[in-house]
């Protein structure tokens, strides 16, 4: 998916980083204002001075620490002790890992509120202990990048302290962490939010994507109220009956922007099941997602949206049309139905989907449960046409382990059926014009 980038705050804050680069490499170095370099290739403790260039601890906060391109494989660097910082900077293609005993070793960003905060140039990397803001501050993450904040279900917390995090950047913040000790604002401005983590606070989408959920699965939390303005987007991954995706806000949700559902690759929805994606303990009232994507599924099955202030957000699936033998997929095994019910509706609805219905009287329609979902009106006019064709063979050659077929393909299948008796001709126009159409 495309993700919209706050472009003028991330230049800003580039051209800031940019600035403490110079500083470090062509200034004296004061008391009030230090820029330190990482220079090891190893794992390390953060206060081994010799590690820093130059030579000194970064630990204050007005201080800025680079973690750059000096390591050549993943290197974690354990915070000892509590650490204050007013920039925290990586810029490494191999993977950084602050590591720390949950709730015991912290990172306090704190200083200049104008450069307060971490920029994650490029690369993957994790920050285990304890993140703490002691004044407003921003997590930019570059194009490609990721930055983790906790671990799992042990992981340490987010504590915003009643600040404001402001997210900007193209690259993605995951949250893992556990529940910080007071509350806040995260500003989702541009980019990514994921993770499995718990916010303290408050959360506003304003243009991020917000993926609950880590290797496709689980369940984000924010313990405040949860925000979703016009360009926020909650994308919400979907499998088998207890894989899914789901946000559960502890606040009120305000809903709007969009909804993008997808698939679990290698998996699919079970027919019947209801998905519980989105909870909250309050729901603003007539609010709901200006744009739903993803309601109809490759394999011709469908979500149903079911959204209430009580229940919140619920999708229930089930299979569309073109379903032809009624086993609840759409595929190869469709097909010679599929050009029965074109050519000759009728019995194909006799010998091939009654299924046990035997009291059926199709003169009478006496006892007859007609379905539309096994039908191959797959275009929903109400007759089954050679309009219909088309996209019976898109949703069949989507299905998997399935060679290609062609429309021409179902046509000789079409063209295999015996032609409609004149008695079935009849019956056909009785049903149409009795107002049941197949």
């Amino acid at each position: 998916m495309s993700m919209k980038a706050n472009l003028p705050v991330f230049r800003t804050r580039r051209l800031l980083v940019a600035g403490c680069l110079a500083l470090a490499a062509a200034t004296p170095h004061s008391a009030e204002a230090m820029v330190f370099t990482w220079n090891l290739d190893a794992d390390s403790p953060w206060n081994n001075t010799a590690g820093w260039t130059p030579l000194g601890l970064p630990n204050g906060p007005d201080d800025t620490a680079i973690l750059g391109g000096v390591i050549t494989a993943g290197r974690t660097i354990m915070l000892m002790p509590d650490i204050a910082l007013n920039q925290l900077i990586f810029d490494s293609s191999a993977s950084y890992t602050l590591g720390g005993s949950p709730f015991a070793n912290r990172l306090t960003l704190g200083g200049n509120v104008a450069t307060a905060g971490i920029d994650v140039l490029q690369g993957d990397h994790q920050i285990q202990a304890d993140v703490q803001l002691a004044v407003d501050a921003a997590i930019e993450v570059g194009p490609g990048a990721m930055i983790t904040l906790g671990s799992g279900a042990l992981a340490a917390g987010l504590t915003l302290n009643g600040n404001r995090f402001t997210k900007t950047g193209p690259g993605e913040l995951r949250i893992n962490s556990a529940i910080g000790l007071s509350g806040g604002t995260l500003d989702g401005r541009a980019g990514l939010v994921s993770g499995i983590g718990t916010l303290s606070g408050d959360f506003v989408s304003r243009q991020t994507v917000v993926s609950p959920g880590e290797n496709d699965r689980g369940t984000l939390t924010i313990l405040g109220d949860y925000t979703q303005l016009a360009g926020g987007t909650l994308e919400i991954e979907i499998g088998g009956p207890r894989e899914l995706d789901q946000l559960a806000v502890g606040g009120t949700a305000s809903l709007g922007g969009t909804l993008d559902l997808r698939l679990i690759a290698g998996t699919s929805p079970v027919p019947g099941a209801v998905y519980q994606i989105l909870t909250a303990n309050e729901f603003e009232a007539g609010q709901s997602f200006d744009f739903i994507l993803g309601l109809a599924t490759p394999g011709g099955g469908s979500f149903g949206f079911n959204f209430d202030l009580t229940d919140g957000l619920k999708l229930s699936f089930t299979i569309s049309k073109g379903d032809m033998n009624g086993d609840l997929e759409i595929d190869g095994s469709d097909v010679e139905r599929f050009a029965w019910a074109i050519r000759d509706p009728n019995t194909y609805f006799e010998r091939f989907f009654l299924n046990g219905q035997q009291e059926c009287n199709l003169v009478t329609q006496e006892g007859c449960t007609f379905v539309d979902d096994f039908m191959a009106d797959m275009d929903g006019d109400g007759f089954n046409t050679f309009a219909d064709i088309p996209l019976f063979v898109e949703i069949v050659n989507n299905a998997p382990g399935m060679g290609a077929i062609s429309v021409s393909d179902v046509l000789n299948l079409i063209l295999a059926v015996p032609e409609p008796s004149s008695g079935w001709f009849a019956l056909a126009l009785l049903l149409v014009f009795g107002g049941r159409r197949f």
